[in-house]
């Protein structure tokens, strides 16, 4: 057992103490009563350069009213550290103008602060942590008072003892683990928790010293401003929700290793050939000289490619080496045997294309095995823009552009009717017979026709027989008529 007293609580689990007696607790009090002297007095000028703020830097802080022994852990900006009192545990934000100089004569006495958690107990009704009305109750209970330490376990690996605490200042003996219980803030645990991967044995000690997670007062900080733990980074990289699964338990028996993984299967590219291609024969190339590359010219000079955006399972049927046989000489050739047909009901729906090495555009949509067509991004792009006008004629477009693309290339076209040509009719359309005694319309040096008299219009080329007389009428065109283009033949007609 020892005599301790509790320095820094962050929750029953995370604490640090402080032992009792002349070379440890009063041995450090006198040192701290001469560095009051010395840095209120003597060296109250003297400033820690910038150069030696640094983490890992030992020097003197002010916590409290009073100089402390402190490490940099951790750079905030240009003029913030934190730092850890190495007696106490405490980790806390200070300006870097109140930083001092350590001198040699203090650093001789050993870091008082030990780390520790509190046996027996853990967050009542399997809460995954330690609530803070909890961690509150148990820094009432150890606050300025003489414990006794009844140690249960170590961990020499993190420094981290296992003690049950007992108040011996009253009539009657306390244990603070019991206290904690029955106080509705613990549940009693049986075993030894120094091994366990429980949530609420995180966030690790390192991290609580190193200044990497907020500690006990910062925790407050946030909550009082309603800001929930589980947002703060800094919490919630070092304190999971749940066991993390690749945390196991210290001490217990290591996992059985996995079975080594297959070996690899030869390296094969599958292939697939369409079904109106015949089989394909390995014709090989000229065996190269030993020890030397492959020349250009010996390379295959046509291959078969597939998209690599369908993969073939390595287990499909049908698979084709990579690796190619070198052709034996001449007089040694034999006859090449064509490859094993593939069964063409296990091929997946893979869209073929055919491309012409002369052509400078796209190839023509052909229609391929599986009955698919290929559209051009005009043809696309006119069908969208049609649905969003008028549905009905972009069904017809679509319908009209896929009968066209499923024709095959030199197909001719429907046959047309060409109906006999007139006799007598030669300038007019084929099949069409004019009047007896029509030979077609006069020249007309004019775009009107003057009909009858020269008072007489007509906007329509009609043709009047000779002698023809009539009133001296203007001739005025329907109420409603609006010409569509200007009175006359069209451009290029000639009778």
């Amino acid at each position: 057992m020892l005599e301790v007293i509790v320095g820094e609580v962050y929750s029953p689990s995370h604490f640090w103490y402080l032992r009792l007696g002349q070379r440890y607790n009063l041995a450090m009090e006198d040192m701290m009563d001469d560095m009051a002297r010395y840095y209120n007095g003597e060296g109250r000028e003297r400033r820690l350069a910038r150069g030696a703020v640094r983490v890992g830097h030992y020097c003197a802080a002010l916590y409290d009213n009073d100089w402390h022994r402190a490490l940099i852990v951790k750079i905030l900006d240009s003029d913030t550290v934190k730092v850890r009192h190495v007696d106490y545990g405490t980790v806390d934000a200070v300006g870097w103008a109140s930083l001092r100089p350590l001198r040699r004569e203090w650093a001789r006495l050993a870091a008082q602060a030990g780390r520790a958690r509190l046996a027996g107990v853990r967050p009542s009704a399997a809460g995954r942590r330690w609530p803070r009305a909890a961690a509150a109750h148990f820094l009432d209970l150890v606050r300025a008072r003489p414990l006794v330490a009844n140690i249960v376990a170590v961990d020499h690996e993190e420094g981290v003892i296992e003690t049950l605490l007992l108040d011996t200042s009253g009539a009657e003996d306390r244990c603070l683990s019991g206290e904690l219980v029955r106080a509705g803030h613990a549940d009693a645990r049986g075993d030894c928790a120094l091994l366990a991967a429980d949530c609420y044995l995180f966030p690790r000690f390192e991290a609580l010293e190193s200044g990497a997670t907020p500690n006990y007062a910062e925790i407050h900080a946030y909550l009082r401003d309603g800001i929930a733990l589980d947002y703060v980074a800094a919490y919630a990289e070092h304190v999971p929700a749940w066991p993390p699964a690749d945390v196991p338990a210290r001490g217990a028996p290591p996992p059985p290793s996995p079975p080594p993984p297959p070996p690899p299967p030869p390296s094969r590219i599958p292939l697939l050939l369409p079904a109106a291609d015949p089989p394909v024969e390995d014709r090989g190339s000229p065996v190269p000289p030993p020890d030397s590359p492959l020349s250009p010219s010996a390379t295959p000079n046509s291959t078969i490619s597939r998209s690599a955006s369908n993969p073939r399972p390595s287990n499909s049927p049908c698979p084709i080496s990579t690796e190619m046989s070198p052709t034996p000489p001449v007089s040694q050739q034999q006859t090449p045997r064509p490859e094993p047909a593939c069964d063409q009901s296990s091929l997946p729906t893979t869209q073929w294309t055919r491309s012409e090495t002369h052509l400078p555009g796209p190839p023509p949509p052909l229609p391929n095995q599986f009955g698919m067509v290929t559209l051009s991004p005009a043809e696309c792009s006119t069908y969208s823009v049609l649905a969003s006008v008028d549905p009905a004629a972009a069904h017809w477009y679509m319908a009209s552009k896929l009968d066209q693309a499923r024709r095959p290339p030199n197909y001719p076209g429907p046959p047309t009717y060409v109906p006999p040509r007139g006799p007598q009719c030669s300038w007019g359309p084929p099949g069409i017979r004019a009047p007896p005694g029509y030979f077609g319309p006069p020249s007309l040096p004019n775009p009107l026709v003057h009909m009858g008299p020269p008072s007489v219009q007509s906007p329509v080329g009609l043709f009047c027989p000779p002698g023809f007389s009539g009133p001296p009428v203007q001739f005025v065109p329907p109420r409603y008529y609006v010409p569509s283009s200007p009175f006359g033949p069209p451009s290029g007609f000639s009778s």
